[in-house]
């Protein structure tokens, strides 16, 4: 845990995830030079360490798997071609007048990390059209095998693509087995929340070693730790429907807004007779309760959809307006870092207390 190892108080820190120092550029460019680097910092670093990366799955593949489709979507607008606001790459391939100018082997890495066309397949647990979970406990994806091919992409001035992992020995087996990702046994929401938060960590360490600057990576540091926030509120009320009554078995899978799905548990917590619990843990359970209301809040506010740092522009095409001058981005790790048992544990103390069955 960060706020263990390093003194975000330090003046020195906190100067290096100033937010206001940053020049926010609703550009497509900017998005996916910002995700490739986040992409590539953490690849290149992950190689360096033994089997690093296969708990940060679920987050290092959305990474890849986001890249692939900004990409498109950059080279779509360099063409002056309007563009989908579909996920689908079948969708945004057929949106180019001339698919031929697409390199076969960007298509064939593409396709190794194609599971579904909504783009939701490393985010969440469940396919809903399928009506089954994306992988199988035993499913795996050799990103090695999809480093090799994006890399041998031949240069072209009809197709721009950028860095997203320096060359290496493909053929190692170290480095194979380094990267390759057992996404089947991602089996709960809490799971992929937790391979998120890894990926949050491994980012912001880099930061503080000086491989990479907040201003690099900061579209998907933030991205990551909103959706980390959807996926564990997600999964406090899919584990709640399991056990009682007291929130109604609606199907929340589609919901992204953080202010109604908090709201959905709120209205559960409401309902407990917390008062029940021993003193010492209601009172953590009341500062738990208000500083997380605080940081879903802040979060909200900057990203009420799941777009904002993700794509440059709205469903509309208007550009997404994000003051950067307003992130306390220090702020918000601490908030999160401090209302983790609330969020995490809050079910279980409940259950154990006798207060839920």
């Amino acid at each position: 845990m960060l706020f263990l190892t390093i003194d975000f108080s330090e003046p020195d820190t906190r100067q290096l995830f100033d937010a206001k120092k940053i020049k926010h550029e609703a550009t497509w460019q900017f998005y996916y030079d910002n995700y490739n680097t986040a992409l590539a910092s953490v690849l290149e670093e992950g190689l360096n360490r033994n089997y690093y990366l296969n708990s940060k799955a679920r987050g290092v593949l959305f990474l890849l798997r986001h890249s692939f489709e900004l990409c498109l979507k950059l080279n779509l607008e360099s063409l002056g071609i309007a563009i989908p606001v579909s996920h689908d790459f079948a969708e945004i391939v057929k949106s180019f007048p001339d698919q031929t100018i697409i390199p076969d082997t960007f298509n064939q890495a593409v396709n190794m990390v194609n599971f579904d066309t909504s783009g939701s397949s490393f985010r969440y647990y469940f396919d809903k059209n399928a009506k089954k979970p994306f992988f199988r406990f035993k499913d795996m994806i050799e990103v090695a095998g999809v480093i090799r091919l994006y890399n041998s992409i031949p240069a072209t001035p009809s197709f721009c693509f950028g860095h997203i992992c320096k060359a290496f020995d493909y053929d190692n087996r170290k480095a194979r087995w380094d990267l390759t990702f057992h996404v089947g046994q991602s089996y709960h929401l809490g799971a992929i929340r937790s391979e998120f938060t890894g990926v949050v960590e491994f980012i912001i360490s880099l930061i503080l070693n000086g491989q990479v600057t907040f201003q690099q990576v900061y579209l998907p540091l933030l991205f990551m730790i909103r959706h980390s926030m959807e996926l564990i509120l997600k999964s406090n009320i899919t584990d709640i429907q399991e056990l009682s009554a007291l929130i109604k078995a609606d199907d929340y899978q589609n919901e992204h807004s953080l202010a109604r799905l908090y709201n959905v548990y709120n209205d559960y917590l409401s309902k407990v007779d917390t008062k029940k619990l021993p003193k010492e843990a209601l009172d953590q359970y009341n500062q738990y309760k208000t500083r997380y209301e605080k940081l879903n809040a802040v979060i909200h506010q900057l990203d009420s959809h799941s777009r904002q740092f993700r794509y440059p522009v709205d469903k509309n095409g208007d550009a997404q307006k994000i003051d950067m001058s307003k992130i306390d981005f220090i702020g918000i790790l601490e908030l999160l870092y401090y209302t983790n048992p609330f969020i995490l544990f809050t079910n279980a103390v409940l259950n154990e207390n006798g207060l839920i069955v």
